[in-house]
């Protein structure tokens, strides 16, 4: 460990990362093996979740919202203001599956370190919550959904902002570890 990398860190406080950017930019090769992991910050210092409590929420929402339309998936498709017919069916258990996948990937990533797979998952999860909530917004418009649909949108906005802030944040720990 360097010498600039060593004090730097002992001033180092939980959460803000610059230092440690600025740090490893000047000539610092690793990060200390213990580090804070990246956090959503407000106002005044507090630390409302960190990106491993993120993940678990969100695979325990896209996990259930899964495990739902694989095996109750008309039901499930109420919950949406949504009345499908049996036709529809393997469509959602289809969707099920792959929201089980996708789950399975979010509670597996937890614990990673930053890397690029890491910003893959982030990211992946932004597109899924941006796609899936403007399909949401959408079909409400167009009365295709009823208005408690309004609920899994405002569910959908808060996974693409947290999936959003984790994969900004992952990406600038990437490239200051690099």
């Amino acid at each position: 460990m360097s010498k600039n990398f060593r004090e730097s860190f002992e001033l180092f406080d939980e959460g803000d990362w610059l230092d440690l950017h600025l740090t490893l930019s000047a000539g610092a090769t690793a990060l200390p093996p213990s580090r804070p992991e990246p956090t959503i910050t407000r106002k005044g210092g507090a630390n409302p979740m960190t990106r491993s409590q993120f993940l678990t929420v969100a695979a325990v929402f896209h996990g259930a919202l899964g495990l739902a339309a694989l095996i109750v998936p008309l039901t499930t498709a109420g919950l949406f203001g949504l009345t499908a017919d049996a036709a529809a069916e393997p469509v959602i258990r289809l969707l099920g599956a792959t929201l089980v996948g996708v789950a399975i990937a979010f509670a597996v990533a937890r614990k990673a370190e930053p890397s690029l797979a890491l910003c893959a998952v982030n990211y992946g999860g932004a597109a899924i919550n941006l796609l899936s909530l403007i399909v949401v917004v959408m079909a409400i418009f167009d009365s295709q959904m009823a208005s408690q649909a309004w609920a899994g949108a405002a569910v959908r906005a808060l996974m693409l902002a947290g999936f959003a802030w984790f994969g900004i944040e992952g990406h600038r720990q990437r490239t200051a570890m690099a």
